[in-house]
C-alpha cells in the first residue's frame, strides 16, 4: 500500500500478517500495509479503521540483469550495484570482458571494508555463480560465509568433476549425500543496506543468504524470487533423441524462511523502485551519512 504510513500505536492493533516495518516519507522508521500475495485478490479490503484498501503489486526495479558491477556515490552514500553473477552474457557480449567485470566485483570486497555505511544493490540480480559473490564476502569480512542450511544431493557418475571441487561423493552412483552446515555468525562494524526485489533470484539469493549471516545488514525492498530450493542445475542429454534436459540435482533447505516463490523477506518493506531513495532519507533522518 504505497503512500500510506502507520505509527507504532496504530500498527500494534493490526494483524502482523499485513503490517510491516518501512521507511516513512521523512526517513523515520514507520509501518505500512504490506503482505505476500500472488496477485492481491486474497488481501483484505478492510483493516482496522482503514476501508477500501487498494493494494498495489510491487514491481521489480528497472535494469534487471544488466549491470555486472558498478560502484557509485548517491546522496553521500557508496552504492555497490550487482545485477548478474553469470559469465554468460547477451549476444555480442565478450566473455573475456564479462569475466573481467565479474573478477573486478569479486575482488572489490576489501575496498568496502571500513566504510561506516554503504549500500549493496541486488535488485534485479538474476543469479549465476554463487562463488563470485562469496569471494566478495570473504574479501570484505576476512572469512568465508557459512549460512545454516541442509542440502540433499544426488550426483550422477557424469558429475565426477564435482569431486574435484570438494563435494562429498556417494559410494554408489546415484546415492544421496546430505550436507549440513550449522552456520557461522560474522561480526561487522559497517552498516550495510541491501536492496532486494522479486527479480533477485538464484545466486543473487545465495548472496542475500550469505549477507544474512553478517551483523548490521538491513534488507530493504520486497521479497526475493525464491529460486534456491533446487540447486546445482545440470544439463543432460537423452540417450536416443539427444535432446538436452536441465534440472537441479540437489534440494536445499534453510531455517530462515527462504521458501520457493516467496524468497527472503526484507526487514523494511519499500516499493523496490524507491528503495535507494528511501534508504537515503533514512540515513539523513538518523544522521547515518558519513
Amino acid at each position: 500500500m504505497p503512500d500510506l504510513w502507520l505509527d507504532e500505536e496504530q500498527a500494534a492493533d493490526m494483524d502482523p500478517l499485513y503490517v510491516k516495518r518501512t521507511i516513512g516519507p521523512d526517513g523515520a522508521l514507520s509501518w505500512c500495509f504490506a503482505a505476500l500475495s500472488s496477485e492481491g485478490s486474497d488481501l483484505p479490503e478492510t483493516l482496522g479503521d482503514y476501508t477500501d484498501l487498494d493494494w498495489t503489486l510491487a514491481e521489480a526495479a528497472p535494469g534487471v540483469g544488466s549491470t555486472v558491477y558498478e560502484r557509485r556515490e548517491t546522496d553521500g552514500l557508496t552504492v555497490l550495484v550487482n545485477q548478474v553473477l553469470s559469465d554468460v552474457g547477451t549476444e555480442g557480449d565478450s566473455w573475456y570482458e564479462r569475466m573481467d567485470q565479474l573478477n573486478e566485483f569479486a575482488g572489490s570486497g576489501e575496498s568496502y571494508r571500513g566504510l561506516p555505511v554503504f549500500v549493496i544493490d541486488l535488485r534485479g540480480n538474476i543469479g549465476g555463480q554463487p562463488a563470485i559473490a562469496r569471494r566478495w564476502f570473504e574479501g570484505f569480512a576476512g572469512t568465508a560465509p557459512s549460512p545454516c542450511r541442509s542440502t540433499l544431493i544426488r550426483w550422477s557418475p557424469l558429475n565426477g568433476y564435482m569431486e574435484a571441487l570438494g563435494y562429498e561423493m556417494p559410494e554408489q552412483p546415484g546415492a544421496s549425500v546430505i550436507q549440513d552446515s550449522e552456520g557461522t555468525w560474522v561480526n561487522n562494524d559497517s552498516i550495510i543496506f541491501c536492496l532486494t526485489d522479486y527479480a533477485t533470484a538464484s545466486a543473487g539469493e545465495w548472496f542475500v543468504g550469505d549477507l544474512r549471516t553478517m551483523e548490521h545488514v538491513v534488507f530493504v525492498g520486497s521479497n526475493t524470487c525464491g529460486a534456491t530450493l533446487m540447486t546445482n542445475n545440470q544439463t543432460y542429454y537423452l540417450p536416443h533423441s539427444g535432446l538436452p534436459v536441465s534440472f537441479g540435482t540437489s534440494l536445499m533447505l534453510t531455517p530462515d524462511g527462504n521458501q520457493e516463490e516467496m524468497g527472503f523477506q526484507p526487514d523494511l518493506w519499500v516499493p523496490p523502485q524507491d528503495a535507494l531513495e528511501a534508504v537515503s532519507r533514512l540515513c539523513g533522518y538518523y544522521s547515518l551519512n558519513p
